[in-house]
This record gives structure tokens, C-alpha cells and sequence, in this order.
């Protein structure tokens, strides 16, 4: 099993960072990143509600200890960072929903609201993430009323009053502009395929494991089978056992030529 400290700088001026871009790593060490995030999820899952103290930092990394308790907020977090931007955008909006709009988040800075509209921009959710900005827009429609009254036409004396504040208003707007087009033409974001088929291997789908060994098998990433041959599945063990004994051989209709190579003087 792989480590956080293979994975991510743990001090210096770039802790937290990803010690390898993810689209510099080839599809073995793709697999072994989605392991170590797949195991912390599946790990903090199972100590929703407790402190971070007292859990198995081997497992989570370090992240956790930034927050009082595991929560929602820190699975979608964790999600974020095995790929699944959907997964966390949906755990953002479900810890957002049932604190009643009013989460304690772990990072006091961070706006409830800003909150669940960066998870689902991030994950190319445009129609679900419009009522977020209604609601951002009542926040702002108030506190222009407050300064210009009912008249709101006047917003260079605001901008005048607030500059940062107007800035942020008017990147806002623009932010919902751009939602309400692409909700109309543009579907969430797919998967990047390691991520994809990671998740299919873990799948209760006999058909999508049988696709992830598939996977596996063109890319060479002969861990995930031997993996594969403990599932209870037995048309799952059987068939990563069938890989395994073929390992090197080369796949069907591949000729591999015998004849010696021509030297050239």
C-alpha cells in the first residue's frame, strides 16, 4: 500500500502539494493514488462523527487534523481528492442541506454558500448549482438595498463606498451569466478513466469489475489482480486468475517474430 508521504509534500513551503502531477503518472501509479484515497474513504466512513484524535493517520494522512470532528465536509473533500468531483459536490450540498444552510465549516473563512457552488462548478453541475446563486443574489440584493434603498440603478456610488465589495458583486453576476449557458449545453464532467474504472473495480456490478480488470489488463497494472483474486466473486477471482497465468504471454492476434535481427555494419 502506498504512503501520504509518497504522494503529497508533508512540510516545507509546499505541504499538502501533489509530489507528481496527475497527468505525469502512468496508470500503475494512477491505480496506487486511487488506492491510498479509496481506503481513507472507506476508513472515514466508518468514523463519521468521531475526532480526529485517536484515528489511524496512516490511513487518512494528516488533512483531518485541521478539523474537529469527521464529517461530511471532510469525506467530500477526500472525494475531491481521489477525483470524484461529483461524489463531493453532492456531499457538500448534503452538509450544507442538513445543517439547515448553516454549516460549521471547518475552514471559518469559507462562505456556507460558496461552499456548495464551488463543488458543483468544479464538477460541471451548472443546472443544479443556479438556485445556489438565487440565493447568493437575495444576499447581495439586500445589501444593496441597505445602502441605495429601492432605487438600484445607482451603482457606481456603492462601488464608490464598497469597491471590494462591488468588485465581488459584479464577478458574481458574471459567474451566473455563464452558469445559466452552460446549464443549458453542457453535461457534468465524466471521469477521467483511471478514476472511472477504479471505481468500477470496487463496483457490486460483476459486468463494470469485469471491465476494470479489462482495463488493468491493457495497461499492466497487475496489482489490481492480484486484488481481484480474493472478491468472493468467483467468475471475478476466476478471471484474474486467468490473467495472471497469462501474464506475459501476448494477447491474441499479436505475431511475434522469432526471426533474428538483422545487423547493420
Amino acid at each position: 500500500m502506498p504512503t501520504w508521504e509518497e504522494m503529497y509534500y508533508t512540510s516545507g513551503p509546499y505541504v499538502g502539494a501533489h509530489k507528481k502531477a496527475w497527468d505525469k503518472r502512468d496508470e500503475f501509479e494512477k491505480a496506487r493514488f486511487l488506492e491510498l484515497h479509496y481506503r481513507a474513504i472507506r476508513y472515514l466512513e466508518g468514523n463519521l462523527g468521531k475526532q480526529p484524535e485517536g484515528l489511524d493517520l496512516t490511513i487518512t494522512g494528516r488533512p483531518i487534523v485541521n478539523f474537529p470532528k469527521i464529517t461530511l465536509e471532510v469525506l467530500a473533500m477526500y472525494y475531491r481528492k481521489y477525483g470524484d468531483l461529483r461524489k463531493a459536490a453532492e456531499l457538500k450540498y448534503k452538509f450544507w442541506a442538513d445543517a439547515g444552510g448553516s454549516p460549521v465549516l471547518g475552514y471559518a473563512e469559507e462562505d456556507p454558500l460558496d461552499f456548495v457552488i464551488l463543488g458543483y462548478e468544479e464538477a460541471g453541475m451548472h443546472k443544479e448549482v443556479l438556485p445556489f446563486y438565487e440565493k447568493r443574489y437575495q444576499d447581495y440584493a439586500r445589501a444593496l438595498k441597505d445602502f441605495l434603498g429601492e432605487d438600484l440603478s445607482d451603482f457606481d456610488r456603492y462601488r464608490g463606498r464598497y469597491p471590494q465589495e462591488a468588485e465581488n458583486y459584479l464577478s458574481f453576476m458574471e459567474g451566473w451569466e455563464r452558469a445559466k449557458k452552460l446549464a443549458k449545453t453542457s453535461k457534468p464532467k465524466p471521469l477521467d478513466p483511471a478514476v472511472q474504472h477504479h471505481k468500477w473495480f470496487y463496483s457490486d456490478k460483476t459486468e463494470e469489475v469485469l471491465k476494470a480488470l479489462e482495463y488493468y489488463r491493457k495497461h499492466k497494472v497487475r496489482f489490481m489482480f492480484e486484488k481481484a483474486l480474493k472478491d468472493k466473486r468467483p467468475v471475478i477471482a476466476k478471471k484474474a486468475q486467468e490473467y495472471l497465468d497469462n501474464w506475459d504471454k501476448p494477447e491474441p492476434g499479436v505475431i511475434v517474430s522469432t526471426a533474428p535481427e538483422k545487423v547493420t555494419k
